[in-house]
């Protein structure tokens, strides 16, 4: 059993069905105060995908915003420009990175 995702992109791209491998998030949750009283919380993922039809892996980053306002309500916002990388382009990323930093 597997899950499956369908990525849909725009500029003229075809859908792209994918398996979730991995999923990972941070061991701590940053929040800050907005301007209007609100509790704002951070919630990225990096998601391991390969692409059923061609077999590459890729990595996508969605994530979410959590406000929790002063009246005691919740909003969930998701992050519209998550990121969708294949994973040699993100992991020369990542090394070029680890080398400058």
């Amino acid at each position: 059993m597997h899950i499956e995702l369908i990525y849909n992109f725009g500029v003229d791209d075809e859908p792209r069905p994918c398996k979730v491998l991995a999923s990972f998030m941070p061991d701590e949750i940053i929040g800050w105060d907005n301007q209007e009283g609100s509790k704002v919380e951070f919630y990225p993922f990096l998601i391991v995908v390969e692409n059923i039809d061609t077999k590459e892996s890729c990595i996508w980053s969605p994530y979410w915003h959590v406000f929790r306002h002063p009246n005691g309500t919740i909003e969930r916002k998701y992050g519209q420009y998550a990121s969708f990388v294949n994973i040699d382009s993100y992991l020369s990323t990542e090394e070029a990175k680890n080398e400058k930093c």
